[in-house]
């Protein structure tokens, strides 16, 4: 049994135990309190079985350009996967202030493969973050999440997408939450 104590910026915010013993940690890196409105990054930390830091990961360049407008990535969950982990969270969009579900996924030695960000809008706006993800039976995933309704009906929507290992959605459903219907 061990206790590690780590100071940093970073958040934990999901922990899972991988298949040689060690655990993989989804992070998120932000010194500001508010990390809806405030930049940061993902960061994924790959530990051994012995709480030593085997490597940790950062994922948030916008100057690539099929990502440039992607000004913060939080992860909220992790899974490991055949060949490497796959994080869900969300991405603050910067051309219009919206908020997606996003999924990221990661080689085994936590190198970035892709990032895809999800909505069931095409308007501009959307506040829609995604919180657990899991690996499916076909190798695909599910992750689930809530989405806000418009202001004047302050309606909150369970989420849920079903995506193949690339990131290609397979179904996307919507449920109006059961405390928020008139």
């Amino acid at each position: 049994m061990w206790e590690k104590e780590y100071i940093t910026t970073i958040t934990g915010f999901s922990i899972k135990q991988t298949k040689d013993g060690g655990y993989i940690v989804a992070c998120s890196d932000n010194s500001s309190e508010d990390t809806i409105k405030e930049p940061s990054e993902l960061v994924l930390i790959k530990l051994q079985s012995n709480d030593e830091i085997e490597w940790e990961t950062r994922w948030l360049d916008s100057e690539e350009e099929d990502y440039v407008e992607i000004e913060s990535i939080n992860a909220r969950s992790v899974c490991e996967t055949d060949e490497g982990y796959i994080t869900c969270g969300y991405s603050l969009i910067s051309s219009n202030a919206s908020v997606k579900s996003n999924v990221s996924s990661f080689n085994k030695n936590g190198e970035f493969k892709w990032t895809k960000n999800y909505s069931f809008e095409n308007k501009s706006r959307c506040f829609m973050p995604s919180y657990c993800i899991e690996q499916t039976a076909d190798k695909g995933f599910i992750f689930v999440g809530y989405k806000k309704g418009t202001a004047d009906t302050n309606e909150h929507y369970i989420t849920a997408f079903k995506i193949d290992k690339a990131g290609k959605i397979e179904w996307k459903k919507t449920q109006l939450s059961q405390n928020t219907r008139k």
